[in-house]
Formats: structure tokens, sequence, C-alpha cells
């Protein structure tokens, strides 16, 4: 009896915690605020681990039983490690758009020369664009954004099923509009310093 529930708890269990993790740290890999280089490595794996601990109880029942073949398993594997990324992505893309919006002000201000090196991109950028990422970084915190995401994070898996067909043409669609609305987005936080630059 014992060998039975043991048998039982490595599959369901322990596969579902293992494809959770899959998800949930390549998402971690990405996220803003826990993908800067300023984290260590081990922090975002013990955030990965406690939150997938956490999700494996009320995920299980949506994660399929681990594949007998090793290409599927594999297969498998990609698929969540490649969501994760994603939607990491699609958060980071968002942040981008202070990055944006300070590269337009510091073309406009002449403060372009005044460019320092940004630890997060490994390039050099305006302060000003350093500024704003900073305080949207903050924001994302200070008003409890990452919330949201994680929460997000976990409604994925109904839009993404694991072990499910993934629409690539979908997914490369979004990319693009969430890259087009950040653009938008830094345009509007440089346009009153457009407008000003205009008039004086």
């Amino acid at each position: 009896m014992s060998l039975n529930l043991l048998h039982y708890f490595l599959a369901t269990e322990l596969s579902a915690f293992f494809m959770i993790f899959c998800r949930v740290g390549s998402a971690m890999m990405s996220l803003p605020g826990f993908s800067e280089n300023y984290v260590p490595p081990r922090v975002r794996l013990m955030i990965a681990l406690l939150f997938s601990v956490m999700l494996t109880p009320l995920l299980v029942s949506r994660i399929p039983p681990m594949p007998s073949s090793v290409l599927q398993l594999f297969v498998m594997m990609v698929q969540e490690i490649g969501v994760g990324v994603f939607f990491g992505l699609l958060v980071r893309s968002l942040i981008s758009a202070t990055h944006v919006g300070g590269n337009i002000i510091a073309a406009q201000s002449s403060l372009a020369v005044g460019a320092i090196f940004d630890p997060n991109s490994g390039a050099t950028s305006p302060v000003i664009s350093n500024i704003l990422g900073l305080a949207a970084m903050t924001l994302f915190f200070v008003l409890n954004f990452h919330h949201l995401v994680l929460a997000a994070l976990v409604k994925s898996y109904d839009v993404f099923t694991p072990g499910g067909f993934v629409s690539t043409g979908d997914m490369a669609n979004l990319s693009m509009r969430w890259m087009s609305d950040a653009f938008n987005v830094g345009v509007l936080l440089a346009a009153p310093h457009i407008v000003y630059s205009l008039m004086f």
C-alpha cells in the first residue's frame, strides 16, 4: 500500500512540480525586477522553487502525467520553458517603454552625450533613461504590480495548457502588438518634452 502511494506521489506531485518549475523558473529569469544583474542567481532560484511549491497543489490537476518517452518529455520541457520566457519578455517590454521615452528626451535635450553604463543591459544609456527605468521599477513593486504579474503567470495555464498545442503565430502577433504598445507609451512619456522643445 505504501509503495503504491509513493508511486502515485512520484508520478503526479513531483512531475507536476517539475513542469511548473520549468515555466516559473524561466519566467523568473526574464521578468523585470527578478532577472536583473543585481539579483543573485541563487535568490532567483529560491524564489522560483518556493513559488513552484506553492503552485503545485493548485495546478496539479492541470498538469498531464509524465510522458513515458524521453523525446516527449524533452518537447514538453522546451514548451514550458518557452512559455515562461515569452511571458517574462512580454512584461519586460512594458518596462522598456521608459527607456524609449528616456532616449527620446535625451536626444531632444542633448543629454544623450552624458551616457553612463547600465549594468542591467550591459550597454551605455542616457542618464534620464536610467532614472525613468529606476522609477518604473520602483513603482512596479511599490504598487504591487508584481502580484498581478504572478497572478497572470498562474492564469497562463488556462491559455497555454502544458502538453497542449501552442500557436507560435499568435505568440508572434502578441509580441509585435506589445512591442508596438511599449513604443507608443515611450513616445507618450516623452511627448511633453517634445512639445516643449518645439515651442521654445
